[in-house]
């Protein structure tokens, strides 16, 4: 499979919006992008991918190892290329500076070809062989459970805990 590699100076990656789509269409060499809905927890996220040489079966998410699990069917040697949008998975290290994601083929580490990178999302190629049955892309986050609830839900725990800290403190200074 013919790939390019395109480098993006930091001003251009900001600018980039609707051309993002375009570029990853071309580096799917002309072939279908399909849609998968991967659930994780309550909520349900499209994500983007093209792939060759091999069926997507199911898809899910692993919260306990920050991961998505691809099962796939392969009739050949393939290449999976996935958008990865970082609302919903992102692998970023000390410093906020991007790591790569770790990619397994049935549990053993394989290469991954990070082909676009933006503030919104990710792309990998993830060549695999005939044999592979399920991909695993792990990162470093993946989407709460909760989302934005996650916050407000501890916001409103330590304020209740400092109103009861308060009222013992009160009641102990009147005995």
């Amino acid at each position: 499979m013919l790939r390019s590699n395109i480098a993006y100076s930091s001003s251009v990656v900001s600018r980039m919006t609707e051309s993002t789509a375009s570029i990853w269409r071309a580096s799917t060499a002309g072939g279908k992008v399909d849609t998968f809905d991967l659930k994780v927890g309550n909520q349900s996220f499209s994500l983007r991918y093209h792939v060759n040489g091999a069926n997507i079966n199911n898809t899910s998410a692993d919260k306990d190892n920050t991961s998505i699990l691809i099962a796939l069917s392969p009739s050949t040697d393939g290449t999976l290329n996935i958008e990865l949008p970082r609302s919903v998975i992102d692998s970023k290290g000390l410093g906020n500076v991007n790591e790569d994601y770790i990619v397994f083929a049935d549990g053993q580490h394989i290469d991954a070809e990070q082909t676009i990178t933006n503030n919104r999302l990710r792309t990998l190629a993830i060549d695999f062989e005939k044999g592979v049955n399920q991909i695993e892309i792990a990162g470093t986050r993946i989407v709460p459970e909760f989302g934005q609830l996650n916050g407000l839900l501890l916001s409103l725990s330590i304020i209740g805990t400092l109103a009861l800290a308060m009222k013992y403190r009160r009641l102990g200074k009147t005995s």
